[in-house]
């Protein structure tokens, strides 16, 4: 059995604990932004009710993974070189 505790669940925990995981992060911290701010011009152009609750919804789903990734402890490259 292993005992192993570095075990990581997904890629994209994976991926943030990589020597890469700074610039991943920058990349998918800049895509939830950009895609919370074309659902919010949608929203705000106007959307029929049951769209308008999902769009709402999936901008809040948003928000929330911009504030998970965004506080997932990465390694700088300064770091990595130490």
């Amino acid at each position: 059995m292993s005992t192993d505790l570095n075990f990581r669940m997904t890629d994209l925990e994976e991926n943030l604990s990589s020597d890469d995981g700074a610039a991943f992060k920058a990349k998918v911290l800049d895509r939830l932004v950009a895609s919370g701010g074309i659902v919010a011009k949608k929203m705000d152009a106007g959307l029929p009710s049951e769209d308008f609750k999902n769009a709402q919804l999936l901008h809040q789903a948003l928000a929330a993974a911009h504030e998970v990734v965004s506080t997932f402890p990465v390694q700088e490259p300064e770091q990595i070189k130490s």
